[in-house]
């Protein structure tokens, strides 16, 4: 965590945007209130356990072995669904051959004792949640589980798998465009 805060703007306005794994990470860092934070945007992640009823086979299965065996084409179909083309499939092949599968273990297992549901409560900034319709990674309770704690969150859900940015980059860059946007009329003083 002191690597993402010491990496955050500090004399401009910035939005955080977590995907996945980081969305915990962006949660925690603006439940610190960081100057200058004017808004967060979860894509495709979770506040807390994203599957919870297989949590208790985790310490079990995600360990350096499965991952080894576990072939990298079905991790990466896992992640991006039927949305893949040739050169996503070869750049998640260049990203897990750079990865141990100790680490990856190591993360999977640290996705299922994370709950930052109370950090979430103190975030007091505008918020996006970008859903993916076809995520099998972290499903849709995990926008249920955010939403009842920040209602007024506006969610933007794009059709397509875990790897939402990567696979529909224009629908959801057209989100994340459109949250600043209303993020600057919001800055604008209108006079009358």
């Amino acid at each position: 965590m002191p690597l993402v805060i010491a990496a955050l703007p500090k004399s401009e306005p910035f939005i955080l945007l977590g995907e996945s794994f980081a969305g915990p990470l962006a949660i925690m860092a603006a439940a610190i209130h960081p100057a200058n934070l004017r808004g967060i945007i979860l894509c495709a992640t979770f506040a807390a356990r994203p599957i919870p009823w297989i949590a208790w086979a985790v310490p079990v299965l995600a360990n350096s072995l499965v991952f080894r065996l576990f072939p990298p084409a079905q991790q990466v179909k896992a992640i991006l669904g039927g949305y893949s083309n040739p050169q996503l499939r070869e750049l998640f092949a260049q990203i897990h051959a750079q990865v141990r599968p100790g680490v990856v273990a190591f993360r999977v297992r640290q996705v299922f004792r994370i709950d930052v549901r109370e950090r979430l409560r103190a975030c007091d900034v505008p918020m996006l949640c970008i859903a993916a319709a076809k995520d099998r990674v972290v499903p849709a309770r995990n926008v249920r589980v955010i939403r009842r704690i920040k209602p007024e969150m506006t969610v933007v859900t794009i059709a397509g798998p875990h790897g939402i940015p990567q696979t529909r980059p224009t629908e959801a860059a057209a989100a994340i465009v459109n949250f600043a946007a209303s993020l600057e009329e919001k800055a604008i003083p209108v006079s009358t």
